[in-house]
């Protein structure tokens, strides 16, 4: 009787791992692919390609040249006040708060930098204080219709330290669901943000170690449609 129970339970064991994926190596290639495609709060923008950024596209991704274009618009705020927070999501808890104002979301920002070839850092956490971020280095620039030139992004924010700013891929995909901050960019290395300044340690702005501010004799007039774009070094 133990034996024919025990046959039993192994054929209801077997049409169960088949019907989620045909073996126990599929249900562990799941579990993987689940933890690689987490959830995207907020309103999804999913990369596109082909295409140019404006606030229905607002993300575009180009593989061949490794790049990832973001639309979105200018906070004039943060050229008179000092902020942490280079590019948020609108929708995000920090939306508001960052010198540019994304029309893309941080999650699926950061896994369109994944697909054009970046390396997260992933090395920070809260506890993680004046400690740099890593991950691929990022060149960043910001465009908008009638700039004499496209800029680096050091050209356009005045940094109390003088240090000129190097983005790095971060990742933190997970705590960017999580926080929902909506934090792309960070003027400081952060344990939230996709991408943050590497020259800045983990918590400088909060200790008052140094300040950003837009520079508002180079940048548009506030609400000005830009887009900002992150290439692979």
């Amino acid at each position: 009787m133990k034996k024919l129970l025990s046959i039993v339970l192994t054929g209801m064991l077997a049409v169960g791992l088949t019907a989620c994926g045909g073996t126990q190596q599929g249900a562990n290639q799941n579990q993987e692919q689940g933890h690689d495609h987490l959830e995207v709060k907020g309103t999804p923008t999913p990369a596109e390609e082909g295409v140019e950024p404006s606030e229905q596209h607002p993300l575009v991704m180009d593989k061949e040249a490794k790049t990832v274009k973001v639309y979105a618009t200018l906070n004039g705020k943060y050229t008179v006040e000092p902020t942490r927070h280079g590019l948020n999501f609108h929708e995000g808890k920090y939306g508001s708060q960052s010198l540019f104002t994304s029309y893309a979301n941080q999650t699926n920002f950061h896994d369109a930098l994944v697909e054009v070839g970046g390396v997260p850092g992933n090395n920070l956490t809260a506890k993680s204080k004046g400690e740099f971020i890593e991950g691929s280095e990022l060149n960043v620039t910001v465009s908008w219709d009638g700039a004499p030139k496209e800029y680096n992004i050091t050209e356009l924010v005045a940094s109390s330290s003088g240090k000129p700013i190097q983005y790095k891929f971060g990742g933190n995909r997970e705590n960017s669901v999580e926080k929902f901050t909506g934090c792309l960019a960070c003027f400081d290395s952060c344990p939230v943000g996709v991408a943050s300044n590497s020259s800045e340690p983990h918590g400088a702005f909060d200790g008052k170690e140094v300040e950003f501010l837009g520079n508002k004799d180079l940048l548009p007039a506030d609400g000005t449609p830009i887009v900002v774009t992150f290439a692979l070094k």
